[in-house]
């Protein structure tokens, strides 16, 4: 068997190594150029879906309870009203000592002394003090501090002293913190 020169014929064998070769090469560039990519998107995408699905059974059970967080919403409103009544904020300060101070004439007992002293800053509480003497009969001292109890602004009575007369009058001193939300 002679050759001819310049060329170089492949036998089977190699031909088969080559297809071989180019197979794998072809299959290592689709799996690292399409397949992977693509399986990468894929999964991705599932858990876009996976968390889309989870919000959307929050929001249609949310939907469900539309009714019921709307009464809530209501009675938060309403709530939320009053304790801006109680706690109002320190700007209000003179508006709160008016109303105390509307509160005293209510009832006959003589007011001696009303202090009002330093502030005390704990965040996002401010606290007022206050000092209130005071001198009357038993009864109407009694149902002014009923009704010191139902101001309608939070107030906390520190030291309550009490003594009597020996004209039946009763003296009353009060140390008292008006309380305030910084908001």
């Amino acid at each position: 068997m002679t050759l001819k020169k310049g060329r170089h014929c492949l036998t089977k064998r190699e031909k088969h190594l080559i297809l071989l070769l180019m197979i794998l090469a072809l299959f290592y560039c689709g799996w690292t150029f399409l397949f992977y990519p693509l399986y990468a998107n894929y999964t991705a995408l599932r858990q876009v879906e996976a968390t889309l699905i989870r919000e959307q059974d929050g929001m249609l059970e949310t939907l469900r309870r539309r009714e019921e967080i709307a009464a809530s919403w209501t009675c938060w409103q309403s709530r939320q009203e009053r304790l801006h009544i109680s706690l109002p904020s320190p700007d209000q300060l003179p508006a709160v000592l008016k109303r105390l101070e509307a509160l005293l004439p209510l009832f006959p007992v003589a007011v001696e002394s009303l202090q009002i002293g330093e502030i005390e800053n704990q965040a996002p509480l401010t606290a007022r003090r206050a000092k209130l003497r005071l001198s009357g009969e038993a009864r109407q001292i009694l149902l002014l501090l009923e009704r010191l109890e139902r101001f309608e602004h939070l107030l906390l009575i520190d030291d309550l002293s009490w003594s009597r007369r020996e004209d039946d009058t009763v003296t009353l001193e009060l140390s008292l913190r008006l309380l305030f939300y910084d908001r």
